[in-house]
């Protein structure tokens, strides 16, 4: 079989998996809010979006792409879904021309490496999540061109050769889209050139002693990608690097509060619990939230493979080491609290493109010819119909959070969720009573969602009044990063003050000018400024009103659909000033 057909089968096989992902829907987690962003960002500027960032993390190339699907396709779900899968068949197709270029009389059947190893990566099922998550991206993309990089790094026959600057260019830039893409392509610096190295068998020093000149040439387009990556972060954080430093936080208070001893141990058990996904994947969940301690000892083995790797060079070593180097990054994301889960599949979405090879290289050793294509028909099987009853439940956020629900039941987040795709499908009573039942913990990360949502639901049963108090009780501006509490409260004193009676609807309409001061303060000044006027107007204060209408227009933009407006009720006031000035004479 050449080639050619092999790369056609991996496309064949990957659009027969993941083509029914192109009819998802948006995931309730992140995509919604991701998309809000998008659509209600001020007028693009190259600029500002690379070298003017802020916040937690920096991928404004991952950004740039979301900002195209809303130039080109309006920010289709479909076609966003079509983007993700074919860069997931693209990276498996890179995969393939990568071990392509290496050479190794050692492992037998190496010319079917290329073909099972990219196979093996395609149709693994923890890809599922990055592959059908829109906001998943992100890891799709740092794969996409670190591969590439990777590939300038190795010539097509001899990897011996001397290595042209055009190559070394490529390889920088590649690499440099990668750490614009997520930052976990930063973690491939400090290892990433042992793929660069013989598969001879022999000490790792060997090498790094005696052609340590040539080496450090090869991947010196790694390295000046890397240098500008953080060159570019630090004049775009200069503000400060809110992403590090959480990192860091995390970890060094974890150490601070229980120990080093306790640090290491949560490392090693989460490490141990990703090497079990690689190998065993089940159960599938888009919750995880915790990491039984069993997992510890299968930690310590991993990492002692860590060791034997670096005794005996070899395609399955380096390949396991670098995987390893990725991995890394995900260590982190336990003690920083900063996304959805602390665990997740989609951090091995990196790492296991590096241990695909390695390990079908180990089988390749130590079983014969029949038997390893046994394993690998098998294997492939399985995965394949375990990844489509993945993409199934990803097609309906009901059955995904149900599912999700269902493998982690102390999982606030997922409750939510779930809650939100009761409702969606018209099971309200069923979805509010999640909300009802359960009250999440203090500590919990984006409380705010679950608070908001319980309050719509006490709106939706008509107990306005009740919600308000719930909202008031639960509303700091510290607990409210995202603004929701602040838009619920604000949704929910409409309606007090439009069904008051009119002997205290004077009164809650104060009570939402002074909502909408607050919601002025965290942006949109102009807008809010006009809609605090227009109240003022409603209550007959015109000094109030006119001085907030004053504020907006000189905020304001030409193309602010609010001005217009604005400069109206200016008018409609200067015209009642000078009936009242008439009068009074």
């Amino acid at each position: 079989m050449t080639k050619r057909i092999q790369i056609v089968l991996l496309i064949l096989t990957g659009i027969a998996l993941f083509y029914p992902l192109i009819y998802a829907p948006l995931c309730s987690v992140d995509d919604s809010v991701l998309i809000n962003r998008i659509f209600n960002a001020p007028d693009y500027s190259f600029w500002d979006h690379f070298f003017n960032g802020g916040g937690t993390y920096y991928r404004p190339l991952l950004i740039l792409t979301f900002y195209l699907d809303l130039w080109f396709s309006g920010m289709s779900t479909m076609s966003m879904h079509l983007e993700n899968f074919l860069l997931h068949i693209l990276n498996a197709v890179l995969l393939f021309i990568l071990i392509s270029r290496f050479h190794n009389d050692e492992v037998p059947f190496f010319r079917w490496l290329p073909f099972s190893t990219s196979l093996l990566f395609l149709v693994h099922p923890v890809t599922v999540e990055t592959v059908a998550w829109i906001s998943g991206r992100t890891d799709l993309l740092a794969v996409f061109f670190l591969l590439l990089s990777v590939i300038c790094l190795l010539p097509r026959e001899n990897c011996a050769v001397s290595m042209p600057v055009t190559r070394l260019f490529f390889s920088a830039l590649f690499y440099l889209c990668a750490c614009l893409s997520k930052e976990v392509a930063v973690f491939f610096l400090p290892l990433g050139w042992m793929l660069l190295l013989p598969q001879d068998g022999k000490h790792i020093l060997v090498f790094v002693r005696s052609k340590w000149r040539q080496i450090l040439w090869r991947y010196s387009g790694v390295l000046l990608g890397g240098a500008v990556y953080f060159f570019m972060r630090h004049i775009s954080m200069s503000g400060g690097d809110l992403g590090a430093s959480k990192a860091l936080v995390g970890v060094a208070g974890r150490v601070a509060e229980k120990g080093f001893a306790d640090a290491l141990f949560v490392v090693f058990k989460v490490f141990g619990f990703y090497f079990k996904k690689f190998l065993w994947p089940w159960p599938l969940n888009f919750g995880i939230n915790g990491v039984p301690d069993i997992y510890f000892g299968l930690g310590c083995a991993a990492v002692l493979l860590v060791f034997v790797a670096l005794l005996r060079l070899n395609i399955a070593t380096q390949f396991y080491l670098v995987g390893v180097a990725v991995l890394s990054s995900a260590f982190l994301v336990v003690f920083s609290k900063m996304t959805w889960t602390p665990i997740a599949e989609r951090y091995l979405y990196v790492p296991i493109l590096f241990w695909c090879p390695a390990i079908i290289s180990i089988a390749a050793l130590y079983f014969r010819k029949k038997i390893l294509i046994t394993i690998f028909v098998v294997v492939g099987i399985v995965f394949a119909v375990s990844t489509l009853d993945r993409v199934r439940l990803w097609q309906d956020n009901l059955l995904l959070f149900r599912d999700t629900v269902e493998k982690s039941p102390t999982f606030f987040p997922a409750k939510n969720n779930l809650a939100i795709a009761l409702i969606k499908e018209g099971n309200t009573e069923e979805g509010y009573a999640i909300f009802e039942e359960h009250t999440p913990e203090e500590s919990l990360k984006n409380k705010e969602y679950w608070v908001a949502n319980r309050a719509k639901g006490l709106m939706a049963d008509g107990k306005w009044f009740e919600a308000r108090r719930y909202l008031r009780d639960n509303y700091h501006e510290k607990n409210d990063k995202s603004g929701i509490l602040l838009k619920r409260l604000i949704d929910v004193q409409k309606i007090i003050v439009s069904e008051s009676a009119e002997d205290t609807k004077r009164q809650e309409r104060y009570e939402l000018i002074r909502l909408y001061e607050l919601r002025k303060k965290r942006g949109e000044r102009a807008f809010y400024a006009y809609i605090v006027g227009r109240e003022y107007f409603r209550l007959g204060e015109q000094e109030q009103a006119r001085a907030s209408f004053e504020e907006s227009l000189s905020m304001s933009e030409d193309s602010d659909f609010f001005k217009q407006a604005a400069a109206s009720f200016l008018k409609k006031l200067d015209q009642s000033a000078a009936v009242d000035s008439k009068s009074s004479q």
